[in-house]
């Protein structure tokens, strides 16, 4: 199964951040089998956020339906997310390593 990165970088403050898991935690989306592992971190101004994701469609999926109503409630433009394919993931998650 290919897995897919996902890698948002924002103008948005830390208390957007918050805002905005707080938004998806009570859409009783924030777990979600297809999201795998998911990295917030602040990065020279940007609000930084690496997910990996089962399936692209997945993602598509969730970001279509929970994080884009998100960002318009919040009024936060987040630009588009960088998405890769995963070459290699691995973690207490993992459950193999996936190369292409």
């Amino acid at each position: 199964m290919e897995r897919f990165v996902v890698l948002f970088e924002a103008p948005i403050a830390q208390a957007d951040y918050d805002n905005i898991m707080k938004d998806v935690d009570a859409s009783g989306q924030l777990q979600n089998e297809n999201l795998l592992s998911h990295v917030a971190f602040e990065r020279k101004g940007m609000w930084c956020v690496v997910d990996v994701w089962n399936s692209l469609e997945a993602f598509q999926h969730f970001a279509e339906t929970v994080l884009k109503p998100s960002f318009q409630k919040l009024n936060l433009n987040v630009p588009p997310p960088t998405v890769l394919p995963a070459y290699r993931y691995e973690g207490a998650g993992a459950r193999k390593a996936v190369s292409m």
